[in-house]
C-alpha cells in the first residue's frame, strides 16, 4: 500500500467534488424520500395483510383419515417423513379417527403417507389455522363441572368413592368435595380429570 499516493488521490477527489446546486440537491432528496415511502408502504402492507386477512400467509390445514386409536401414531410418522412443506401433524384427543396436517399443498401429505399403516386417505378440501385452532387449547378438566353435581372419584386413594362438589377452582383446574360416606365431612380436593360426573341413575 503506498499511502502518499493514495492520500493525493484522496484529495485530488475532493477539490474535484462541488457543492450541488438547489436543483440538484431537490431532485436527489425527492428521490431519496420517495424511496422511503415505498419502503414503508410496502412494510404497511405486509402488516396489514397478517393483521387482518388471518392465513393470508400461513400454511393450510388438511385432515387424514387414520385408523380408530392409531391417531397419534399416524401423526408421528407423518412428521418422521421430514417432508419440508409439511410443518406439523396434531392428534388431538377430542378428534377421532382424523389428524390435522398442516402443509404447503396436499401433494407432500400424499407422499408422506405412502406406506404408513392405519392412514387410509386425505380427506379433500382443506382448512385455515384459525379454523382448527380451538384443538390447539386443550379444555381444562373442571370444565362441564358444576357446584353440587353428585361425582364419583376415578383415581388416588378415594378412587370409586362417592362425593358432592363442593368448590371449583379453573385456575389450577382442581375441584373440591365432600365423600358421601364419611363419618365427619372433610373436603378434598382433587384434580379435575381425578371424578367423573354421575347421571341419575348412578346416583
Amino acid at each position: 500500500m503506498n499511502t502518499p499516493k493514495d492520500l493525493s488521490s484522496y484529495v485530488r477527489v475532493l477539490k474535484l467534488a462541488s457543492t450541488p446546486s438547489w436543483d440538484e440537491f431537490s431532485k436527489v432528496s425527492t428521490i431519496a424520500g420517495i424511496g422511503i415511502l415505498l419502503v414503508g408502504f410496502i412494510g404497511f402492507a405486509i402488516f396489514a395483510i397478517m393483521t387482518f386477512v388471518p392465513g393470508a400467509l400461513m400454511s393450510s390445514v388438511y385432515a387424514v383419515k387414520t385408523t380408530a386409536s392409531q391417531e397419534r401414531t399416524v401423526a408421528d410418522m407423518i412428521i418422521s417423513r421430514e417432508e419440508p412443506d409439511i410443518h406439523a401433524a396434531l392428534a388431538p384427543d377430542s378428534l377421532t379417527s382424523y389428524v390435522m396436517v398442516e402443509a404447503d399443498g396436499p401433494a407432500a401429505i400424499e407422499r408422506a403417507l405412502e406406506d404408513i399403516p392405519h392412514a387410509r386417505n386425505l380427506v379433500p378440501g382443506e382448512s385455515s389455522i384459525t379454523e382448527v385452532e380451538h384443538f390447539l387449547s386443550p379444555k381444562p378438566d373442571v370444565e362441564g363441572i358444576a357446584e353440587g353435581d353428585i361425582v364419583e372419584l376415578i383415581a388416588g386413594p378415594f378412587k370409586g368413592e362417592k362425593a358432592q362438589v363442593q368448590r371449583i377452582d379453573e385456575g389450577k383446574d382442581q375441584v373440591t368435595v365432600e365423600l358421601y360416606e364419611a363419618t365427619v365431612p372433610i373436603p378434598v380436593t382433587v384434580r379435575g380429570d381425578q371424578i367423573r360426573v354421575l347421571d341419575s341413575e348412578e346416583r
